[in-house]
């Protein structure tokens, strides 16, 4: 977020008060190279103030006055034995967040980056958050543009996440990450820089079973997309046209090829060890440590090492900045709830999964707001429906093969081509949408 430095309940947030004079070891500080934020200390008092736990990264690693915190983190067994600072809002800057550069370099916003402490998802939580961001935009001139973003971590405490689990978020976010790409705006789109899509960007993407099925001479799929070990529609079907949604933000058109997602899910549910999968997940290219990837697998690699202190946290990079605390709650209600979803009911992951990539393969009109639906988050979809349909975009809908062309495919496919193939497929489609319903009802 960004914050006006010449509002604030202390004055200019670049000037530290008397009040807030700080003591440090000199040596200490300079050994941690951590240098003093004034604004963000501005920011940590106040919260304190308003009995709010909260903390900046200057004193998470020197030694505050109050006595209250220790200098740093315990060395060894963090997550077991339950961290310093677990429970402490965390204030910080961010480089990465671009500000206006005022006539006065005084006066000149700040970009701060506020972490939450570690929070079970539990309606208080959310309270919690609603009440620290509405106390701070009351007392603080914040806002938001388009180098700001919303991360969200998802854990499972100390425990981590066993193969299945992971098998199942990965399949689903494989295979429906274009569909919730439309949830979030064009500028943070698959090409965004800091949320890169899992389709270019994986290392799932580029391997050497993909690469086959990339591109206009790649061959037919055949039988071999399986990925539930169940029959699917559409695995006989020709990889032209490749369908594309304008879901970009550097590119006009977003490529979706149908037999690479079909392949995508079959290695992913072949995987024998976690590290398999994850080496899937992470980001193609090794200089980019695989952390600017829309869904982050990247700290699972150390997730049965007690020793480490990375967090053993998925994380959901792709939501825009915003001062709107309802859309904040509502992003991480989905995210965590997404995670719960694949954990607590896996048939309705797989469901999903493979409707959205029905959807590519043009078997049907399938969106995020049925993502959404067939996973339970029914509340959660309702709030995104009407967002959705402003934006007009999102939906891949073709009609029966032998009727007339879809408007996307309208350049990429030639007149009259319906394929025996193709209507088989969507017969197999309606066949199986009535064993999902039939298998839907008896769950509940």
């Amino acid at each position: 977020m960004i914050v006006s430095a010449t509002k604030g309940p202390y004055g200019h947030l670049k000037e530290l008060p008397a009040s807030m004079s700080v003591e440090w070891d000199p040596k200490v500080c300079q050994n941690q190279r951590t240098p003093l934020r004034i604004p963000d200390r501005h920011i940590a008092v106040f919260l304190r103030e308003k009995n709010i736990k909260a903390m900046t990264m200057w004193e998470r690693v020197q030694i505050d006055t109050t006595g209250a915190l220790r200098d740093r983190f315990p060395a060894k067994g963090h997550y077991k034995d339950r961290g310093a600072y677990d429970d402490y809002f965390l204030v910080k800057g961010d480089a990465s967040i671009e500000v206006e550069q005022a006539p006065n370099d005084k006066d000149t916003p700040i970009g701060i980056e506020l972490s939450t402490p570690v929070l079970p998802f539990i309606p208080s939580s959310l309270g919690l958050i609603n009440e620290v961001l509405s106390a701070l935009f009351e007392a603080f001139d914040v806002s938001v543009n388009a180098s700001c973003g919303l991360h969200v971590h998802v854990g499972n405490g100390d425990k981590g996440y066993d193969l299945a689990w992971l098998q199942s978020i990965a399949s689903l976010l494989w295979s429906g990450s274009a569909l919730l790409d439309c949830l979030h705006p064009v500028h943070r789109g698959p090409a965004h820089l800091y949320s890169l899509g899992l389709h270019h960007f994986a290392t799932l993407a580029h391997t050497r079973e993909i690469m086959r099925y990339k591109g206009p001479f790649a061959p037919t799929l055949q039988s071999v997309a399986r990925p539930f070990f169940r029959e699917t529609p559409g695995s006989r079907w020709s990889n032209d046209p490749a369908y594309y949604m304008r879901r970009e933000a550097f590119y006009d058109s977003w490529i979706q090829d149908p037999l690479m997602i079909w392949c995508g899910l079959q290695q992913l549910k072949e995987t024998k060890t976690i590290d398999e999968l994850l080496g899937y997940m992470f980001h193609v290219n090794p200089g980019f440590e695989g952390k600017r990837l829309a869904y982050n697998f990247r700290n699972l690699r150390f997730q049965n090492d007690d020793e480490s202190l990375v967090p053993r946290t998925i994380e959901f990079r792709q939501h825009e900045g915003t001062v709107d605390i309802e859309a904040i709650c509502m992003w991480t209600r989905v995210v965590c709830s997404l995670v719960e979803a694949c954990r607590d009911n896996p048939y309705r992951a797989e469901n999903a999964a493979l409707k959205a990539v029905n959807a590519t393969l043009g078997l049907g009109r399938y969106d995020a707001i049925d993502i959404l639906r067939d996973i339970g988050l029914r509340t959660e979809a309702d709030y995104y429906q009407p967002q959705l349909r402003l934006r007009d975009v999102g939906v891949v809908e073709l009609v029966e093969p032998g009727q007339e062309q879809d408007p996307v495919q309208e350049n990429h496919n030639k007149p009259g081509r319906a394929s025996k193939t193709a209507k088989n497929a969507w017969a197999a489609l309606k066949s199986i949408r009535g064993c999902y319903r039939a298998r839907d009802d008896s769950d509940s």
